[in-house]
Order: C-alpha cells, then sequence, then structure tokens
C-alpha cells in the first residue's frame, strides 16, 4: 500500500460551481436535477453536454456577452483557464450562439436549453 498518498476530496457540483462559475459536465442523465442539486443555471448542449453556470455569474456573462469582440479561435484558447470563455466556447458549439464581428446569443435556441 502507498501509506504517503492523500486522498484529495472531491467537491460537491455546488462547490464546484461556486468556485470556478462555469461546470461542463458530459453524459448529464437529469439536467433538471443538476440544477436543482447545484442551485444554478443548467444549459442544455448537444450529446448529453450540459453547461452548469452560477446563477450571479450567468447574469454577467448576458449583459457582457452581445458586446464581446474576441474572435472565435481565442475564445477556444483562453476557454481552458477563463469561466466566461468556457461557457461561450460551450454555447458556440452547441450551436446557441455565433460569432458575426461580435457575439451574438440564438435567443430563440437558448430559452429552450436553459433550466432555472
Amino acid at each position: 500500500s502507498r501509506g504517503g498518498r492523500r486522498r484529495r476530496k472531491r467537491r460537491s457540483l455546488e462547490e464546484a460551481v461556486r468556485e470556478d462559475k462555469v461546470v461542463i459536465v458530459k453524459n448529464a442523465r437529469s439536467p433538471e436535477g443538476l440544477a436543482r442539486a447545484s442551485g444554478a443555471v443548467v444549459i442544455e448542449g448537444f450529446e448529453n453536454e450540459v453547461a452548469v453556470v452560477d446563477k450571479e455569474f450567468w447574469q454577467t456573462f448576458l449583459a457582457a456577452v452581445e458586446n464581446d469582440k474576441t474572435p472565435p479561435s481565442a475564445v477556444e484558447e483562453k476557454a481552458k483557464d477563463k469561466p466566461y470563455y468556457r461557457l461561450l466556447n460551450f454555447l458556440s458549439r452547441s450551436g446557441l450562439a455565433y460569432y458575426d464581428e461580435s457575439w451574438k446569443l440564438i435567443k430563440d435556441a437558448l430559452e429552450g436549453s436553459v433550466i432555472e
């Protein structure tokens, strides 16, 4: 046995969302259950992938995104460590946002994908 190994306590989804603001969950079985369990906004993407987003962060994101002129290639690069770009990249990959000199949300599609 490896006596010196410490086990890292696994964070709950609620803790992860509070700390990271945006958590992407693959193979989500129950988006509604995730929304209830985390107290967060859940956005359904493609192939059972969801974004679990801190509610305050979601409101801040909505207020800022359509003035954002960051090109898609830079969004993808920044998505690794910046929650704002992680969410924007998710929305773009999920067909819920597109780039046309600035970012645009596809509001009709988004309305059907957001669970609050």
